[in-house]
């Protein structure tokens, strides 16, 4: 059962973040591990951590600071499950029913409305075709997803798409 599967974290605590409690939830534990985790399932220097921030500062930007809170627990699945590349995650919906109950779980645990806003996917995937033109080969493939990040927010530098560095990414997160 999902619900009893035990992990030990990276202060020795043995923890279930699957099941419902909220104890196993620590924000600590998932910027350690978010900051270790490259986007584009290891293919880049960019961490989830990084990327989860910079959605975040846009929507604070924005002055939509649930949205925020959102966005930074939106890849919260990645920190106790790694990282799926998308076409591999639509091939095995087991893991996105596991991922889906991690995130409702997580924004339970944080008070933030679940669903997560359709705000909050719309922006993580332009934030994905941004990252990947600048970081992954072949900008035409990624840009036939669609529009990144809208130009006005790009020109207030507000996301970083230099790499940090993991210390960084878990500071920042």
């Amino acid at each position: 059962d999902i619900e009893n599967a035990m992990l030990m974290d990276c202060k020795g605590r043995f923890i279930k973040p699957f099941h419902p409690e909220c104890q196993d939830i620590n924000l600590e534990v998932i910027a350690i591990a978010l900051s270790r985790i490259m986007r584009f399932f290891g293919q880049t220097k960019l961490s989830v951590a990084q990327h989860s921030v910079n959605m975040a500062r846009i929507f604070m930007f924005m002055e939509q600071n649930e949205f925020a809170k959102q966005a930074l627990l939106h890849e919260i699945a990645e920190a106790f499950m790694g990282d799926l590349a998308s076409p591999l995650k639509r091939a095995f919906p087991m893991y996105k029913d596991i991922e889906e109950r991690l995130i409702k779980k997580a924004f339970g645990c944080f008070n933030l409305s679940y669903p997560m806003a359709k705000e909050v996917h719309e922006l993580d995937k332009e934030i994905m075709i941004d990252e990947a033109v600048a970081h992954m080969p072949n900008a035409e493939y990624w840009e036939s997803f669609g529009l990144g990040i809208d130009l006005c927010i790009l020109a207030e530098n507000i996301a970083d798409f230099e790499p940090w560095s993991s210390e960084k990414a878990y500071e920042e997160f």
